[in-house]
């Protein structure tokens, strides 16, 4: 609401608060340039069906990549579940990168980022690259917080690469150095019993 409400203010002089959003669809579906904000009030404010989505990633997202990516991403962001699942079912490589972040990334990181398990698990099942990297040189699990125990666990049981480090070294082990706490020590006991591999890096 506290962003609607921002980009009225911002937008007042050009189209004012009352936005159309059947204009920025037409935009969209016509390939010309939309603006982060007006991704944003198109996927808040809309309330088209699945197979309209489905549609627009299947024969309009490549007239215009950028769009397609903002829309990708903010769905991520704002958890619109009905136009992610319809991007996870179109041609769309699910690797995708979105050129506009300050820190390289695509869909499985923001899905980490913004805690979506569901997100992330249907990403592995459509063939998400568990090997790329942000710009941090993290893979999706270093990417993770040392809480997100959930998210860990199905990146190491789909075959998450235990070896890597990021840009400063850091590696799967320190994902679990903050955890002082008594329930994320039993987290951390839980995932270095359950995986060999990691217990044999990581136990003490």
């Amino acid at each position: 609401m506290l962003r609607k409400m921002i980009y009225c203010v911002l937008s007042l002089s050009l189209i004012g608060c009352s936005v159309d959003t059947n204009t920025i669809w037409d935009k969209v579906q016509s390939g010309n340039d939309i603006s982060g904000d007006e991704v944003f009030h198109l996927i808040s404010e809309d309330r088209r069906e699945a197979s309209i989505w489905r549609s627009y990633f299947s024969t309009v997202c490549e007239k215009n990549i950028n769009n397609c990516k903002k829309i990708i991403r903010i769905s991520i962001q704002e958890n619109k579940e009905v136009i992610f699942y319809e991007f996870i079912n179109s041609n769309i490589n699910p690797d995708i990168k979105f050129s506009n972040s300050s820190i390289q990334t695509s869909p499985i990181f923001s899905s980490i980022m913004h805690r979506r398990l569901d997100f992330v698990e249907s990403l592995i099942l459509d063939g998400v690259d568990l090997e790329q990297v942000n710009g941090l040189k993290q893979t999706p699990l270093l990417s993770a917080n040392s809480n997100q125990f959930d998210i860990i666990h199905l990146l190491i049981s789909r075959g998450a690469n235990l070896s890597v480090t990021d840009l400063n070294g850091r590696g799967v082990c320190d994902l679990f150095s903050n955890n002082k706490s008594q329930y994320g020590k039993q987290k951390v006991d839980a995932l270095l019993e359950e995986f060999y591999e990691l217990n044999a890096m990581c136990g003490t």
